[in-house]
């Protein structure tokens, strides 16, 4: 009686999971180079999620230990996560946020013009609409 299965994959399912490994690599590199070059050259954390990369970064280390076509993505996490633990220390005494701004207590505040107010002034033109002490950085 022989067996319909084979201990070994057709040559086409090998070929195609070599594919599918090499190709998650491939883009886990294209996903992750731009993101740690920028900050390994600026040495600014940024908008990146430090607790994210805490919670990521070990959760690719598991993944590592089913598929090993992870490792690469895990690397690079981990990678960056290194790189923003120690820039967060680096930032905390320069003195200047995620961004490359000072702290302290001289914040500037925007100005946010030609919005159309709830209500018209009193004689039925629009007023503009002041936003003070929010702290935009990115605006800066």
């Amino acid at each position: 009686m022989g067996t319909l299965y084979s201990h070994s994959p057709p040559n086409q399912i090998h070929a195609w999971a070599i594919f599918l490994g090499v190709s998650s690599s491939a883009l886990a590199v294209i996903q992750y180079f731009p993101q740690l070059f920028k900050t390994y050259r600026l040495k600014l954390v940024g908008a990146i999620s430090v607790p994210m990369m805490c919670i990521q970064s070990p959760g690719a280390v598991l993944m590592v230990l089913s598929w090993i076509t992870y490792a690469t993505a895990g690397i690079m996490q981990g990678s960056l996560l290194v790189m923003c633990l120690i820039w967060k220390t680096r930032q905390a005494r320069l003195g200047i946020d995620d961004f490359g701004n000072p702290l302290g207590p001289d914040v500037s505040t925007v100005t946010v013009t030609g919005a159309e107010p709830d209500v018209s002034g009193e004689d039925g033109s629009n007023q503009n609409i002041h936003v003070t002490n929010e702290r935009t950085p990115l605006l800066g």
